[in-house]
């Protein structure tokens, strides 16, 4: 009953506030530029907001409402919100590039004292259990954190994609938990992917509203931190293999702020110079691809992914818990 009450109020909260706020978004000026579309439409910035206020309100009000709640759940809201304000600081003022990267680090310090205080061994698929001690907290877990956000908020910038893939990701985790026994894993899983379901249904092709960084940066930090909180780490394995794949190539390209779209033409997407991004590659690849399949291959190789590793999790029968 909680997951579904949870889950019924961070749709709701979230989706109330996005009607509310997009034309408020696009008066105060708080915009971008769809660059993938002729002629670079405007539209409404920072929709992020929604999601982190409509989960970290469902998750508060069921915490006051029970009285045995669960402190993870406390510690889990703390981190997104740290992650999600320095999200929003970017938007706004728009910091440097070594800010950007480095800064979501502050969003694993809830994580990191919990962590001290109670576990710091990690599930290792056909190893089991190991004990990482010290190195765990001041190492493992900060970096963990900080390169799923950064992972999350830089595969971006297409109609739907970055919740598109967050609700397989949480879908995923959802189903995890589920067969693994998980409670805390299933209550957060349902919650975001609620509130993202919410923000989907005005970011989808044609977008009315942008997540900005500060809703890019909270699928990951949101990820490692459930995993984390639930001891169920080898999970970001599968989960952000196609995000560093599209790392990978940005870093070998210096990690471009400009230039990593595509040039629109009779409805399809191109790139006629070395692709610098994973939607490049696929761009040309493909020889021009319109947004909308180009979101759906990105969506479908994810899919495979996790069900992959699904399938071989239950082959080989691996300890990864």
């Amino acid at each position: 009953m909680i997951i579904l009450i949870a889950s019924v109020l961070a749709f709701t909260i979230t989706y109330i506030f996005l009607k509310w706020s997009i034309p408020k978004l696009k008066n105060e000026g708080i915009i971008g530029k769809d660059v993938n579309k002729p002629n670079r439409p405007e539209v409404a910035e920072m929709g992020g907001l929604g999601v982190l206020l409509g989960v970290v309100l469902a998750l508060s009000l069921i915490t006051a409402l029970d009285s045995k709640f669960d402190v993870r759940i406390i510690v889990f809201i703390y981190s997104i919100l740290l992650t999600g304000l320095i999200g929003i600081i970017d938007d706004i003022l728009s910091l440097p590039k070594w800010a950007k990267f480095l800064l979501p680090i502050i969003g694993s310090i809830p994580l990191i004292i919990y962590g001290s205080l109670v576990d710091t061994k990690i599930g290792i698929p056909f190893i089991g259990m190991v004990d990482f001690g010290i190195f765990y907290v001041i190492l493992i877990l900060p970096i963990m954190y900080t390169g799923a956000a950064n992972l999350t908020n830089i595969l971006a910038g297409f109609n739907g994609l970055e919740y598109s893939l967050a609700l397989i990701n949480y879908l995923f985790l959802f189903i995890m938990g589920i067969i693994y026994g998980k409670d805390l894993i299933i209550l957060l899983s349902s919650t975001m992917f609620a509130s993202s379901l919410a923000f989907l249904l005005f970011n989808r092709y044609p977008s009315k509203v942008f997540p900005g960084d500060t809703g890019t940066l909270i699928i990951g930090g949101s990820i490692v931190s459930m995993l984390v909180l639930d001891n169920f780490e080898s999970l970001a394995i599968p989960i952000f293999i196609l995000y560093g794949l599209d790392g990978i190539i940005k870093i070998l390209n210096g990690l471009p702020s400009t230039g990593w779209w595509g040039e629109y033409k009779d409805g399809k997407l191109y790139v006629n110079k070395k692709p610098i991004s994973l939607a490049q590659t696929i761009m040309y690849l493909t020889k021009g691809i319109s947004e909308q399949k180009l979101v759906d291959i990105l969506i479908i190789a994810q899919l495979l992914i996790l069900t992959s590793w699904t399938v071989l999790m239950f082959i080989f029968k691996t300890s990864i818990v």
